[in-house]
């Protein structure tokens, strides 16, 4: 998911995004850092 579907989402959830903008990235990094973290690993 791209960083504004992401805000977007956040948006949508009633959480205000305005001007907070560095805030939200690093709160996106950490949401992309634990999604692959739970993708399983393909098998060869």
């Amino acid at each position: 998911m791209s960083y504004l579907e992401w805000k977007l989402n956040q948006e949508l959830n009633g959480r205000s995004t305005f001007e907070k903008d560095e805030k939200f990235r690093e709160e996106y990094k950490e949401y992309i850092k634990n999604e692959y973290r739970q993708k399983p690993q393909p098998r060869d």
